[in-house]
């Protein structure tokens, strides 16, 4: 069995793949959003990341996990700190996604949740930030969306603990969209704080609700916008909530297949022995002259 990793990234190998050179072949984890390539024969995923109706567009079949990502909690994360607007302090909503993903349309959305909270910040982090120029493009498109600079803070590249650190002061995620997170997802919800995602109609916003799923979150993925925003405020307004989903989050983690690595690994293993059966049993067809 040949896994790929790389799909179509770049310094991939899919033309080793197009030479069939096992008699397996997978696609999987690393970008698990199908090659188009006919010699590949699986895409390891899940029901929600490519559910039954889109199936018939992969060249590949599509074989369920409980997800399509597992996560190995990082050794160097911190512990999780108490909820950054207890005591007082002001909410704060944000995310450490690519501002790549921050589209002006999204810019505007988040600007009206604020509008919604007025006491609320918004902070975003990406290495761009550590840019002046950048920075200020960023504060004055809020400015004009009614979003003043002191409400926003922007933090620029940090080391990968720092960075993980930064959840600490962030009391609920915000997910953007059309692309959404992954690892950006799962590492927030590791870090205690809960990511609110819009249901998408594209593998690549699919994947937080995925993870959401897979940890017993669904109410935390909305239909649309105006579910988004009440989410957003219902979740401002019961600190208690915020609470205990920060302080209950790990076990969460290892309570789920995805987020316990020897049971996900596991999974994928009897997921390796069925399909090498499955080429077995029609290898063995092929040998009595009867249709593989």
């Amino acid at each position: 069995i040949l896994v790929d990793l790389a799909g179509h990234s770049a310094d991939n190998r899919l033309l080793v793949f197009a030479e069939k050179p096992a008699p397996v072949q997978v696609s999987a984890f690393g970008h698990p959003a199908g090659t188009g390539i006919p010699t590949i024969d699986y895409l390891f995923s899940d029901p929600i990341t490519i559910p039954a109706t889109e199936r018939h567009l992969y060249a590949e079949t599509v074989y369920d996990l409980p997800c399509a990502q597992g996560f190995e909690p990082p050794v160097y994360a911190p512990d999780v700190g108490p909820l950054p607007s207890a005591d007082g302090a002001p909410l704060t909503v944000g995310t450490l996604n690519r501002t790549a993903k921050i589209t002006d349309e999204v810019l505007r959305f988040w600007a009206e949740i604020l509008v919604d909270l007025p006491q609320a910040r918004l902070l975003l982090k990406d290495f761009g930030f550590d840019d002046d120029t950048r920075r200020q493009a960023f504060l004055s498109k809020l400015e004009v969306l009614g979003v003043a600079p002191d409400r926003v803070v922007l933090r620029g590249g940090s080391t990968r603990r720092n960075h993980l650190g930064t959840y600490n002061q962030i009391d609920i995620a915000l997910d953007p969209f059309p692309l959404g997170g992954g690892v950006t997802t799962v590492e927030a919800l590791w870090m205690g704080v809960p990511v609110v995602t819009l249901r998408s109609n594209s593998l690549q916003g699919r994947l937080s609700q995925s993870i959401l799923h897979n940890l017993g979150l669904d109410e935390l993925t909305v239909p649309d916008r105006a579910g988004y925003r009440a989410l957003v405020r219902a979740l401002a307004g019961d600190p208690g909530r915020l609470a205990a989903l920060r302080a209950g989050m790990r076990e969460r983690f290892a309570q789920s297949d995805m987020g316990n690595p020897e049971r996900y690994t596991r999974i994928v293993e009897a997921a390796y022995r069925d399909i090498w059966r499955r080429w077995c049993a029609g290898a063995a067809d092929r040998k009595d002259g009867t249709p593989g």
